[in-house]
């Protein structure tokens, strides 16, 4: 039971008095009774909603993963088919990747893929986030807020690098000078 909800409803009679107050002393035993049990069908319908919320934040949130690291992948391994033979090998391409991905050099579409890409993992982590906070663990989802915010800067980025790359190919195929 949330703290917030459960703890108030447990120390209020049926009128909204503390029990143990003068009004509150007045009421019956029955009457005490119906003001805890409307506070515990109130609860009952928060987390009822909360049930059909969940869900739907937890599918959205692993939709968003699963679509991020479709989209990481097939950047990632077009890329490396371009990159020099000494990037090529697994672990050395996963160091080149970030920087070779948004070079002018590199086609539009794979950048945008890999935009895209960071984009998804900003979303997932603010589900992962709001996920910790529906389930009280507040320290994890502030952690992932942190984290969300750290997404963010690297997504803008890489955003503001891939719209002057496109730019500059636009004036490109124009035929002129940047």
């Amino acid at each position: 039971m949330p703290k917030g909800i459960g703890s108030r409803c447990s120390r209020l009679g049926g009128n909204g008095a503390k029990l143990g107050d003068a009004t509150d002393r007045k009421l019956t035993m029955d009457q005490r009774n119906a003001g805890r049990d409307r506070c515990k069908t109130v609860y009952v319908d928060i987390w009822e909603r909360g049930v059909v919320f969940i869900p739907i934040v937890v599918l959205v949130t692993a939709a968003a993963v699963v679509w991020t690291i479709v989209k990481h992948q097939m950047a990632y391994t077009e890329l490396i088919r371009s990159l020099p033979p000494q990037f090529q090998d697994g672990l050395s391409s996963k160091f080149a990747f970030p920087e070779y991905v948004l070079r002018p050099s590199t086609p539009l579409p794979l950048q945008a893929d890999y935009v895209e890409s960071q984009i998804g993992a900003c979303c997932a982590t603010l589900g992962i986030s709001l996920l910790c906070f529906l389930f009280e663990k507040f320290l994890a989802g502030s952690i992932a807020l942190v984290v969300l915010c750290g997404f963010t800067v690297l997504t803008i980025k890489s955003w503001k690098t891939y719209q002057s790359n496109s730019k500059r190919q636009m004036l490109h195929d124009n035929g002129e000078q940047p």
